[in-house]
C-alpha cells in the first residue's frame, strides 16, 4: 500500500504540474530510509517517470541509487527527526519567552 500511495502521489505531482520531467525522486525517513524493497517496488512501477534503480545500490542504501540509464536522480537522504522538532521548539520557546504564553 505505501508503495502504492507514493507512487499515486507522484503521479499526480507530475500530472498537476503540466507533466513536466521528473528531476529527483528522494526517499527519506524511517522508510524511506531503511525499506530497500519499497523503493525497489516504487522504482519497478515507475519507469514512465524515468526511474531506474540500481539493485545493489538500492540494496546497500547508497545516497545515490539510481542506475546510469536513469533519466531521474534516486536518492536516499537521512532524515533527523528529533533535530527538526528540537529546532522548531526551540523557536516556539523564545517567542513564548519575548512575548508570553499569547505568542
Amino acid at each position: 500500500m505505501t508503495s502504492f500511495r507514493a507512487l499515486e502521489y507522484s503521479a499526480w505531482t507530475t500530472v498537476a504540474d503540466g507533466l513536466r520531467p521528473l528531476d529527483t525522486l528522494v526517499f527519506t525517513a524511517g522508510i524511506g530510509e531503511n525499506a530497500p524493497l519499497v523503493r525497489e517496488r516504487i522504482g519497478a512501477a515507475a519507469p514512465w517517470l524515468g526511474v531506474g534503480l540500481d539493485e545493489e545500490r538500492n540494496r546497500r542504501g547508497e545516497e545515490v541509487v539510481s542506475n546510469p540509464n536513469s533519466s531521474v536522480d534516486v536518492l536516499v537522504v537521512p532524515a533527523d527527526e528529533e533535530r527538526a522538532v528540537a529546532a522548531e521548539m526551540s523557536i516556539l520557546r523564545s517567542l513564548w519567552n519575548q512575548d508570553g504564553p499569547g505568542l
